[in-house]
């Protein structure tokens, strides 16, 4: 019976350190490189499947449209486009306030 509980214990154990390593993995993930090469700057649901995604690439911010079947670029902004030199939260009060 001891040697049940025991094996029933590590077992417990294992899956516990699982559970909280994926947690942490997941949670962490990207924060550690420096030199992303994509980020996404803004993020604004539309719908349930639906939302607009504002990404940076290489030093290029373009809109894009992301549905459950479809990935479309909306718009790319130019450095000389002064909507381009937005920050990050003027940039997504201009996306709520046109959706």
């Amino acid at each position: 019976m001891d040697k049940i509980l025991s094996v029933a214990a590590s077992l417990a154990a294992v899956l516990l350190m699982v559970v909280v390593l994926g947690f942490f993995a997941k949670r962490f993930s990207g924060q550690f490189g420096g030199n992303q090469l994509i980020k996404v700057l803004s993020n604004l649901p539309l719908g349930t499947r639906e939302r607009l995604v504002l990404v940076e690439v290489c030093e290029k911010r373009i809109l894009v449209g992301a549905s459950a079947g479809s990935v479309s670029v909306l718009h790319v902004f130019d450095q000389d486009d002064p909507n381009a030199l937005l920050s990050v939260h003027e940039m997504t009060a201009l996306m709520e306030k046109q959706t």
